[in-house]
C-alpha cells in the first residue's frame, strides 16, 4: 500500500543510531532530535530493504519453485503406481514413450483414475511453470545486470534473477567476502 502511494519505507539500524548519540542517557526527546538530525544531514543509517520490484520477482521465483516441487511429488506418485505394477520408469516417465507405457498398464479402476488425475495435474502445472518462466524471461530481458550474469557459465535465468534481486545494491557490501557471507 505504501508503495502504491509513492512512499519509501526506511528502517534504521538501531545499533549505529545509538552509537551516534552524544549522551548515554536515553529519552524520547533526545532520540527524536537525534533521528531528525541524522535525517537532515543525510546520515541516517538504514538497514537494506529490498525494492518492491525485487520483492515481486522473488515472489515469482518462489511460486515457480513451489510449482516444481508439486510437479515432482506428482511424478513420484506416478512412479509409485508404475512400481506397484512392476515397471521401473524413472526419468522415462517424462518422455512420450514412458507416458505411453504408463497408460498401457493394466490397473485397477482406482489406480487408473489416480493415474489420469496425476497426469492432468502435471500437465496443468507444467503449463503454469512455463507461463511463470515466460514472465521471468521478460523481466530478465529488460535488466542488463541479469543479462551480464547470464553470460557466466552455469548461471541461467533463475539464478541470475535471484542474485540480482537478492544482493542489490551490491555497494552495501564492503568486499566480496561480505557478499559470500
Amino acid at each position: 500500500m505504501l508503495h502504491d502511494l509513492g512512499h519509501e519505507v526506511w528502517v534504521g539500524d538501531a545499533t549505529k543510531i545509538r552509537r551516534r548519540a552524544r549522551s548515554r542517557q536515553k529519552t524520547d526527546r533526545r532520540d527524536a532530535e537525534l533521528l531528525i538530525d541524522l535525517l537532515l544531514k543525510d546520515e541516517f543509517p538504514r538497514i537494506n530493504r529490498l525494492s518492491f520490484e525485487s520483492l515481486e520477482v522473488l515472489r515469482r521465483l518462489r511460486y515457480r519453485h513451489r510449482l516444481v516441487q508439486m510437479r515432482t511429488r506428482m511424478r513420484n506418485s506416478l512412479q509409485a503406481i508404475a512400481l506397484g505394477s512392476g515397471i521401473v520408469l524413472k526419468s522415462k516417465l517424462r518422455t512420450k514413450r514412458g507416458r505411453a507405457k504408463l497408460n498401457d498398464l493394466p490397473l485397477s479402476p482406482v489406480l487408473s483414475e489416480q493415474r489420469s488425475g496425476w497426469l492432468e495435474m502435471i500437465a496443468e502445472i507444467e503449463r503454469r511453470v512455463t507461463e511463470v518462466e515466460r514472465e521471468l524471461e521478460k523481466i530478465a530481458d529488460g535488466d542488463e545486470r541479469v543479462s551480464r550474469l547470464r553470460t557466466h557459465p552455469g548461471i541461467g535465468l533463475l539464478t541470475g534473477l535471484a542474485l540480482v534481486h537478492t544482493l542489490c545494491p551490491v555497494t552495501r557490501f564492503a568486499n566480496s567476502r561480505k557478499v559470500t557471507a
